[in-house]
């Protein structure tokens, strides 16, 4: 994503390991006064001398963003979480390697079963990658994306290993991805483009995914996806508010776990039981199919 501030080293002094932290919203590289900017030619003769200014810097980014200077009427034309209509990014060229696609397999998402490729050892940037994102099913029909083609992959943002083309066709045709089970409960799998979703409505691979979402989003820690799962299998957990009726009793007598990490999953579950958190939040905890943050505080304010 989006670099958020930028870390200045100058006069870094490493015995005292501090750093200067400056928000990128206070930190302003341009400005430009121009109707119709996009399509100006004098813009982007100064933007070119913009990139090239940036792409100088003694730290690493990976774009950056052009905003209306108005505050309010930015602000007034809306967007959702993470894409805002009164700004725009510019992305420079994501770091690639070239390997082959080994296998296909699916893991399950809040809502819908995500296709992961198996690929063979491709390092970029030094980073060994062995798992990419391929998107969606509608990506590997339209692609014709199969096993044991030669691909070219993508680190999006530095961070995400992702599909980017096929470089050598070596099978004819794509992965049929509906022949496949899902990966939680073994039900038939159903396509609702672009997505694959499980047919059993009460799949419990579905359930833990949003079960750990609703977790985030209201900031409770010492609940990690590992724990969820095995609250559920232990019959602990059914459901997102079985969270704030968890018992330390039951708890410790689950392999792994002590009277010390059971109580503080407890006091973390009561420090945001008895906090003020807002409607939205709460809301958005339980995951409503298609219905975000800021969708939900519009909803509710």
């Amino acid at each position: 994503s989006m670099v958020s501030g930028i870390i200045n080293t100058d006069n870094f002094n490493y015995s005292e390991k501090i750093i200067e932290f400056i928000d990128y919203d206070k930190y302003k590289i341009g400005e430009f006064r121009y109707a119709n900017f996009l399509n100006n030619t004098l813009f982007h003769s100064k933007f070119n001398e913009l990139i090239d200014k940036v792409k100088k810097f003694d730290y690493p980014l990976d774009g950056i963003v052009i905003k209306l200077a108005d505050e309010h009427y930015r602000k007034a034309l809306g967007g959702t979480a993470d894409v805002y209509k009164g700004q725009i990014a510019f992305k420079f060229g994501n770091p690639t390697g070239k390997t082959i696609l080994k296998d296909i397999v699916l893991q399950c998402g809040k809502q819908h079963i995500a296709p992961v490729g198996i690929i063979e050892d491709c390092f970029i940037n030094g980073i060994n990658t062995t798992r990419i994102s391929l998107h969606n099913f509608k990506t590997i029909i339209e692609k014709n994306i199969n096993i044991g083609d030669h691909i070219e992959i993508e680190r999006c943002g530095e961070i995400i290993p992702q599909y980017k083309q096929t470089l050598i066709k070596v099978n004819e045709g794509y992965v049929n991805l509906n022949n496949f089970m899902c990966p939680a409960c073994f039900s038939a799998l159903i396509y609702e483009e672009p997505h694959l979703k499980c047919s059993n409505q009460n799949c419990h691979g579905n359930l833990l995914k949003r079960i750990r979402d609703g977790v985030i989003k209201l900031n409770i820690k010492e609940l990690g996806q590992k724990t969820i799962n095995t609250f559920y299998e232990n019959g602990i957990i059914t459901n997102f508010i079985d969270i704030f009726n968890l018992d330390s009793n039951k708890i410790i007598k689950l392999p792994g776990f002590s009277i010390i990490s059971a109580n503080k999953i407890i006091n973390e579950i009561k420090k945001i039981q008895y906090s003020e958190i807002e409607d939205y939040k709460v809301f958005a905890a339980t995951c409503p199919p298609g219905l975000g943050f800021e969708t939900l505080k519009i909803v509710l304010s």
